[in-house]
């Protein structure tokens, strides 16, 4: 029998989006550990899939096999990002069935780093008529209920990524095309930080609020807090235990 926090929390979906080594990925397993020991059917899902088909191509491109890809117009180098996603159609319609959905990555990265390559005056608008309108009503890829950005400063994430595992896309170099380059980094930053600001269903945790050193950096116990204490205000889910 499902409990009451399993059937209020069925279908939805939550997003961790951030700069590159912002901390995601320990972020999704920590609310994944949470919701499950609540009794909460849980999927993760991880983007891109590097280890399939369509992420195969994403990892290509981001180690330079078709050019440049930080210069690569945006309407060509996000349509890859959505063939992941739209690969895995099937599965996250499945996993919405069967309880919450959790990613490590999903369309609001795309929206950032992509739109990151345009003009100010031209980002928003491409993000509501090209993005959200080629993924969402032409591909039909749900949307996520909740987008929690994980604000880290760059220079955190700049020794981050040193303790980073070997990654097999970009075969032991430390970083890709993408996270080499520090004045799109930057600029993908802000896009993250206007598209919290300015979207209803983007919360945002500032994981260093006193600096920009990694001793700035809040614990990862502090910030799975404060992402449980979003996740409550936005779903309002009763049984909300502590643990």
């Amino acid at each position: 029998m499902q409990s009451t926090l399993q059937k209020q929390l069925t279908g939805r979906m939550i997003a961790f989006e951030g700069g590159d080594a912002a901390g995601k990925k320990l972020q999704t397993e920590l609310l994944q550990r949470f919701f499950e020991q609540q009794g909460v059917k849980v999927t993760v899902f991880s983007f891109p899939r590097y280890e399939t088909f369509t992420g195969t191509l994403v990892g290509n491109a981001l180690k330079g096999e078709y050019g440049d890809f930080v210069s690569m117009s945006p309407y060509i180098a996000a349509l890859i990002y959505m063939a992941d996603r739209k690969a895995a159609l099937p599965e996250l319609l499945a996993a919405q069935k069967q309880g919450m959905v959790i990613c490590n990555r999903y369309c609001g990265s795309n929206e950032a780093f992509q739109s990151a390559k345009l003009p100010e005056k031209e980002q928003e608008r491409w993000v509501e008529e090209y993005c959200q309108r080629m993924e969402h009503e032409i591909m039909g890829i749900p949307r996520a209920d909740l987008n929690i950005l994980l604000n880290v400063p760059y220079e955190i994430t700049q020794e981050l990524h040193k303790k980073k595992e070997e990654r097999t896309y970009i075969k032991g170099k430390l970083q890709d095309q993408h996270e080499r380059d520090e004045q799109y980094q930057r600029k993908v930053h802000q896009r993250y930080l206007d598209m919290a600001q300015k979207k209803t269903d983007w919360k945002r945790v500032d994981c260093a609020p006193r600096g920009n050193t990694l001793t700035d950096l809040l614990s990862p116990e502090d910030i799975h807090k404060q992402v449980k204490e979003i996740i409550a205000h936005a779903f309002n889910p009763t049984e909300f235990g502590e643990n």
